[in-house]
């Protein structure tokens, strides 16, 4: 028998007979969102109106952005869908409703005496933060002041005023390293790096990407934030010079504002850096 005539008879026996009625499960609830369900959606939905997303959509589409519906409007139709038909009968529309507010009172004074209860106990938890966070800070700052702050030795002492607001108070330097102390007389406000330029003996021996500036360059941020540091203690800055080669070099020193990239200058000259002499670097420098 050809495909095409068996097809066709199968069509012709399907459309004859009728097709079974489909299969419902009858016994099984419909299914129904519990109060928690419903007040959960309705909170998120309250929480998405007071986003930035929710002005966002509503400059895009203000058609489809509904308001928040009321807590005793949501009770009530929680009321009239879950209570007994016979109950929601003879309370009728009004009771179902002022039942809903009924419970919306009682809602609302809960979560009062909750806030109330909350209170006491989130100002400990704050406090207990606060003060968790008051004892790192002291020891951030103790050991800040152990390592940083410390006054300059007799010998090391420069006394160079910068801007009328910073002190150098010394300067002391070896093969490996140079120290800064500096000292805050009035409160600096700016963002400022400490700059530290090398001028070796032989610019010859500078890196190509430096022989056009004609010094090293060995900028930073303090370790300290300018606005920390103290007026009855110095700060003191270490400059390594593990990377830099050996030989003699010139040291200037000074301050410089990230921003406006000004430089503090010396009070009573013309200068924007403190010359602070000429350092032998490297063991194998030239003697």
């Amino acid at each position: 028998m050809p495909a095409s005539t068996r097809n066709s008879e199968l069509i012709a026996a399907s459309e004859s007979s009728p097709l079974p009625p489909p299969r419902i499960a009858r016994d099984i609830p419909p299914l129904r969102d519990s109060l928690f369900a419903i007040l959960s959606r309705r909170a998120s939905f309250a929480r998405y109106r007071s986003s930035p997303r929710y002005v966002r959509h509503r400059s895009l589409a203000p058609q489809s952005v509904h308001s928040v519906p009321l807590l005793a409007d949501t009770l009530t139709m929680y009321l009239a869908d879950f209570l007994p038909t016979m109950v929601v009968a003879r309370l009728g529309p009004g009771g179902v409703a002022r039942t809903g507010r009924f419970i919306e009172s009682i809602v609302k004074w809960v979560s009062r005496g909750v806030r109330i209860l909350i209170l006491p106990l989130r100002w400990v938890v704050r406090s207990r933060r606060t003060l968790h966070a008051w004892r790192i800070a002291r020891k951030h700052r103790q050991h800040i002041e152990a390592t940083y702050m410390s006054q300059p030795p007799r010998e090391a002492s420069l006394g160079v005023l910068l801007d009328g607001r910073v002190m150098i108070e010394g300067f002391q330097a070896d093969a490996h390293r140079a120290r800064i102390w500096l000292r805050s007389l009035k409160p600096v406000a700016e963002a400022c790096q400490v700059f530290v330029h090398l001028y070796p003996e032989q610019q010859t021996s500078l890196p190509a990407d430096r022989q056009i500036h004609g010094y090293l360059c060995k900028d930073h941020y303090p370790a300290v934030e300018i606005k920390d540091w103290r007026t009855d203690k110095c700060f003191r800055d270490d400059v390594n010079f593990a990377d830099v080669a050996p030989g003699y070099y010139r040291i200037e020193a000074g301050l410089i504002d990230v921003k406006t990239f000004r430089k503090f200058p010396v009070d009573g000259t013309s200068r924007t850096s403190v010359d602070l002499g000429w350092v032998r670097i490297g063991a194998g420098g030239p003697a």
